[in-house]
């Protein structure tokens, strides 16, 4: 009995070491390099399924993902103007296991005056990070 007991906590434990190197992660934790103009931003849903959007790390299994994101810089929108007015973004990204994807909003001076196309969301950062479930 204590070898069977035995045998199962070691599986689990081999699972947890797989299942823990076999994940990326979204992050909007740290806003980006304005020299760049890259904003804060968050994530409202990923592959059609809502998230909570103060929620700044999200665990993804590794293959394509379809990410909707809205930029969260105040500096962005005008003092009359909601969100509403600048739609969420949707961003397909590939990711892979063991890295950490930090997202944002980047500004295009040049559209300014279109909201639609005033920032777009994009992947700012991407570092190698043991993913933990």
């Amino acid at each position: 009995m204590k070898l069977l007991i035995s045998s199962v906590v070691l599986l689990f434990a081999v699972d947890q070491a797989t299942a823990n190197s076999n994940c990326a992660t979204l992050s909007t934790v740290f806003d980006g390099p304005k020299t760049d103009r890259v904003y804060a931003a968050r994530i409202a849903s990923i592959n059609g399924e809502n998230v909570v959007m103060e929620k700044q790390e999200h665990k993804l299994a590794p293959g394509r993902h379809s990410v909707l994101i809205y930029h969260t810089d105040k500096s962005l929108v005008e003092h009359a103007q909601t969100r509403d007015n600048y739609p969420a973004q949707e961003m397909i990204i590939d990711v892979v296991p063991g890295k950490v994807y930090h997202l944002g909003a980047k500004f295009n001076s040049t559209k300014r005056f279109k909201p639609e196309e005033k920032w777009t969301a994009v992947v700012w950062d991407i570092k190698d990070r043991e993913c933990q479930i």
